[in-house]
């Protein structure tokens, strides 16, 4: 179909001009086969519409304006990879279906061509559409990806177990442009589909062997880590096992420390109950001071009374009673005085014992810090080894499980 050059617009229809395109092209093709419809819209100056609604609403609002619609064949729509047959089928056919109803609806305006056909025949569409002769070259240095032969084998099995589609496809291609001029297609290449074919065999074997040698590799895999797990789980029991023997050793130390602590003020107020003695003994020895230098009075006082005797008979039997009961203050001053210094050496012996129990337990204290920090060296040591360093990733995947769980 070729579109006649249009006369130049006078000055008044200027304006109308520049908003009415000389062709409406809308491209239906996916993929590389969309280049087809950018390069065709440079050349020939056309407006690119992005579908179907869109172009039917571009035809009703300019109706002397015609219309190319380039789309793919059921084959290439099929054969493409990254989509299921049976969903690639439905949409082709659905978007068949509406195509040739517009196509209907403008039969005169609205023309259609296959994108395959195109790209083998760019010369006779170049020339029936009356675009630039370098339109040809560049449609023929557009980029030909291949469909896979294995693929496009499939694709035509599944075309003809589809009648509809099959009717819809024959449709379509009455109603496009005949740019072979009746030239029979190339033929496909059976001998490049057997060798695809093949090609593909031999690499699901291959996928096959490193299947089999993952499920080799991991049954290995499952084996060192159950060994792992039995290791893990015996150095866990070890280090729990240390971990409360700390746990004991620590829990001695500080009940010693405590009974230390109570020792050491039980210690205390027997210091102070000494000190009190010993500033009671103290009173008691000044109190004993005070009846002795009483005594050497009253001694005194005896002396004088006996050398007085003679003239003083009856003042010195008063002085003979008071004597005696002085004597008796005297004797049982002496008596308590005594029983004073018997209870100071019993409280002195009793603070040595409790000085030498003292020392007993500080030794206790010491002896219990110095095998506590022999036991956190110890542990320091473990966990400064190789061993424990090279469990460090199966105690945080450990720890990841226990979180997840």
């Amino acid at each position: 179909m070729t579109f006649p050059e249009t006369a130049q617009p006078q000055a008044g229809e200027a304006q109308a001009a520049r908003q009415t395109p000389a062709l409406f092209l809308c491209c239906l093709a996916r993929g590389r086969a969309a280049e087809l419809g950018t390069l065709l819209a440079r050349h020939s100056g056309a407006a690119s519409l992005n579908g179907l609604d869109d172009l039917a609403a571009a035809l009703a609002e300019h109706p002397e304006v015609p219309a190319l619609v380039l789309y793919d064949g059921p084959i290439q729509t099929l054969a493409r990879p990254g989509i299921e047959p049976a969903e690639a089928l439905s949409a082709w056919t659905e978007q068949g279906t509406a195509l040739l109803a517009l196509q209907a609806r403008n039969r005169r305006r609205v023309r259609l061509a296959d994108t395959r056909s195109l790209r083998l025949y760019p010369d006779v569409f170049v020339a029936r559409m009356g675009l630039p002769a370098e339109c040809t070259d560049a449609i023929a240095a557009l980029p030909r990806p291949e469909l896979d032969p294995v693929l496009k084998s499939l694709a035509q099995v599944a075309l003809q177990q589809a009648p509809e589609a099959r009717r819809l496809a024959a449709s379509l291609q009455a109603a496009s442009l005949d740019l072979s001029n009746s030239a029979p297609e190339p033929s496909d290449d059976l001998d490049a589909a057997f060798a695809r074919y093949r090609e593909l065999q031999t690499h699901l074997d291959e996928i096959r062997a490193d299947a089999e040698r993952q499920r080799l590799n991991e049954a290995q895999l499952t084996k060192a880590a159950a060994d792992l797990r039995q290791s893990r789980q015996a150095l866990e029991n070890e280090l729990a096992r240390i971990k409360a023997e700390l746990a004991r050793d620590r829990a001695t130390q500080e009940a010693l420390r405590k009974e230390g602590g109570a020792a050491i003020a039980r210690a205390k107020a027997l210091q102070d109950r000494i000190d009190s003695l010993s500033d009671e003994a103290k009173r008691k020895d000044d109190e004993l001071g005070r009846l002795r230098q009483a005594n050497t009075e009253v001694t005194a006082e005896r002396d004088t009374l006996r050398s007085q005797s003679k003239t003083l008979r009856s003042d010195l039997e008063a002085q003979y009673h008071g004597h005696h009961a002085a004597r008796a203050a005297l004797t049982e001053a002496k008596e308590h005085t005594g029983l004073l210094e018997s209870e100071v050496v019993v409280k002195q012996a009793e603070i040595e014992a409790l000085r030498a129990a003292q020392d007993d337990l500080q030794q206790r204290l010491r002896d219990t810090e110095d095998r506590l920090r022999g036991a956190e060296h110890w542990l320091e040591g473990i966990m400064a080894s190789k061993s424990y360093r090279v469990m460090a990733p199966l105690r945080r995947l450990r720890a990841a499980f226990m979180k997840k769980d």
